[in-house]
C-alpha cells in the first residue's frame, strides 16, 4: 500500500485504533459468551426444578418484565461477585477447621 509520508502518522494511529477496537471487540464476545452460558445453566436449573407450566408462566413473565429482570440481574451479579470472596474465604477456613480435626484423630 503507497502512503504518503504526510499521512503515515495519520495511517498509523488508525491502525492503532483499529486494533484496539478489535481487541474491545474479542473481549465483549468472550463476555458475551461467558454471559450466555451462565444464562444457560441457570435456565437448566430453573427447568429441572419448575414443572412445565411452571417453566412456561416463568419466561412469559422474563418476557413481559424486562426491566424488572435487568435490575434482579444487576443485583445478583452484585450479590454474587461480593458472596464469592467470603464465600471463598469461608471454605478455607473450614478447610483449615478440616486439618485440625486431621490432626487430633
Amino acid at each position: 500500500v503507497l502512503v504518503y509520508p504526510a499521512k503515515k502518522s495519520e495511517v498509523q494511529q488508525l491502525q492503532e485504533d483499529l486494533e484496539r477496537t478489535i481487541a474491545t471487540l474479542e473481549q465483549l464476545a468472550s463476555g458475551v459468551a461467558t454471559r450466555n452460558e451462565s444464562l444457560h445453566a441457570e435456565m437448566t436449573e430453573i427447568q429441572s426444578i419448575l414443572n412445565p407450566k411452571q417453566v412456561v408462566d416463568f419466561m412469559t413473565w422474563v418476557n413481559k418484565n424486562r426491566a424488572c429482570m435487568a435490575l434482579i440481574n444487576d443485583l445478583w451479579e452484585k450479590a454474587y461477585v461480593e458472596a464469592r470472596p467470603r464465600r471463598a474465604a469461608s471454605d478455607d477456613e473450614d478447610d483449615e477447621d478440616d486439618d485440625d480435626e486431621d490432626d487430633e484423630d
